[in-house]
């Protein structure tokens, strides 16, 4: 059986197809969005984040950015179903 649907297969492709082609790769689903707060675009985002970051050579063998998520219900609770 073929975990999650082939999800991590599919990753795993995509990156290794990508590897020599692009500088970054995101991996992301439909339903989910990378949004910029600090800067205007995601090319400003990492390069604020890698400047940031500590010296020069190391910010050259950054593996991987991971984001936090944040999720925003659409519909909220009524005050009177919390007794």
């Amino acid at each position: 059986m073929t975990h999650y649907h082939g999800q991590i297969l599919a990753m795993n492709e995509c990156a290794y197809r990508q590897i020599y082609d692009a500088k970054y790769l995101l991996l992301d689903d439909l339903d989910e969005f990378v949004v910029p707060t600090a800067a205007d675009d995601w090319s400003s985002m990492i390069d604020c984040i890698s400047a940031a970051g500590k010296s020069a050579t190391q910010r050259d063998h950054i593996a991987s950015y991971s984001f936090r998520n944040r999720f925003f219900p659409l519909e909220l609770p009524d005050v009177g179903d919390q007794v």
